[in-house]
């Protein structure tokens, strides 16, 4: 009588594809469900770039593993191995890729580009700015091309203002 084992097999339950796409510090849900025909599931090994993190324990003919990360900006190759009670493995793997998205930035007030004031008049300015990946950091102000300040901002939408006095002439603000 001759006895050999088989590998185990594992199949991509989430996400469905090969290929993810994230936004930075987005946490992402692995799951895979695995069978083995002897009966000798052990684990779920997890890997990130090809290095080893976790297991996860599983046993029997079936099963099921799943696994969390969040993600930085770049790819990510996160590999799923199933392994049985005698060693032999079978696995897949997802390609993560993060990109950061450039925040947007609108006019508040003044509402319009060309402004006129009064020597020695103070003028507020306010701006909305909206970051997709929610990673808004500050808003710069510079006069005539020269950074000026930073006005910190946060989260995925917020407001800034900043105030100046100006003298006759004609002053770029950005």
């Amino acid at each position: 009588v001759s006895v050999t084992n088989q590998a185990p097999t594992i199949t991509r339950v989430a996400p469905s594809g090969t290929n993810v796409t994230a936004t930075p510090g987005q946490s992402i849900t692995f799951q895979v469900n695995c069978a083995d025909s002897d009966g000798n599931l052990k684990e779920v090994d997890w890997y990130v770039n090809g290095v080893y993190d976790q297991a996860t324990p599983v046993s029997g003919s079936s099963g099921s593993a799943s696994w969390s990360r969040a993600f930085s900006t770049g790819t990510t190759t996160i590999t799923a191995v199933a392994v049985d009670l005698l060693g032999l493995t079978n696995g897949l793997i997802w390609n993560v890729s993060v990109t950061n998205q450039a925040p947007t930035i609108t006019r508040v007030n003044p509402s319009g580009t060309n402004v006129t004031v009064g020597p020695g008049k103070n003028i507020t300015f306010q701006v909305n700015c909206a970051d997709l990946d929610g990673n808004l950091k500050e808003v710069d102000w510079y006069v005539n091309g020269v950074y000026d300040q930073a006005t910190p901002v946060s989260g995925s939408s917020s407001s800034a203002s900043w105030s100046r006095t100006f003298s006759t002439g004609t002053t770029t603000v950005t």
